[in-house]
Parts: structure tokens; sequence; C-alpha cells
């Protein structure tokens, strides 16, 4: 599927594409290394119209889309019971200690390490912050 933002508001409803990935860059609030990076703004009624009815078909398609909240709440909770800061050798408190952050390898390991397919990670753009986007595998 190709990747749009939809923006809706009670004054206006309006699409940017294609989107690339979610960092400064991408979204072109920030100047990157690429030739061109090229958004495409519509606010056409039915245009937008469209789109946005696209991302509500998908988003409310269990077979599509599943909330993993619980999943990885679950996951991480478990990941911090076996592995309490307290003990000087446990997962977490190597990664906090040893590093003052989650890096983007462990955060990707620890999705992983719950049963999810990594989709999409990288940086957001702003600060250190990175993102990891996961879905849960379609045949199991």
């Amino acid at each position: 599927m190709q990747q749009f933002a939809c923006e809706r508001s009670s004054e206006r409803e309006a699409v940017y594409m294609p989107l690339h990935g979610f960092t400064a860059v991408d979204l072109g609030y920030q100047q990157g290394n690429a030739v061109s990076n090229i958004i495409n703004r519509m606010d056409e009624p039915v245009a937008t119209r469209t789109f946005i009815d696209l991302f509500e078909q998908i988003w409310k398609d269990t077979d599509k889309v599943a909330d993993v909240t619980d999943l990885i709440g679950d996951h991480i909770a478990s990941v911090y019971q076996e592995n309490s800061p307290d003990h000087s050798d446990g997962f977490i408190s190597r990664i906090h200690c040893g590093h003052g952050h989650v890096t983007l390898q462990h955060l990707t390991a620890l999705v992983t390490d719950a049963g999810l397919m990594v989709v999409d990670s990288g940086a957001l753009g702003f600060r250190n912050m990175n993102f990891v986007l996961a879905k849960r595998p379609c045949c199991a």
C-alpha cells in the first residue's frame, strides 16, 4: 500500500503523499541529502474523501490490522520482571546502565522476541527518537 497521511479537522481535510517515512526529512520539515523530495497536498473534497475512506476501510479490517498494544505491554512487563534493573546482569539493566538509552537494535530485538514481524524501523528525525513498526505474522 502506498504511504500517505490524512489531516482531518472541523475546518478541513487534506491528504499528503507520497510519504517515504516519518522522519523530519521525509515529511519535509528538514533538508535532506536527496536531490528532491516532493510531497503533494490534496484538499479537493472528493479526492481527499477517497483516501480517508481507504484508510478507514483498512483500519477496521482485522485481517490486515491488529491492535498489538496488550501483546507488547505484556511482553515488556514479562521482560522487565525477568530482567529487573535490580539485577545487574538483566537485559534492561545492561541496556539502560550501559547505554543510558534503548537503541533501535535493542527495540527491534524486543519486538521480534515478542513474536511480531518488524515492517519498518528507523529514526524519527526528532532528537534521538526511533520507531519500530511491527505487525502480527499473518500465518501461525
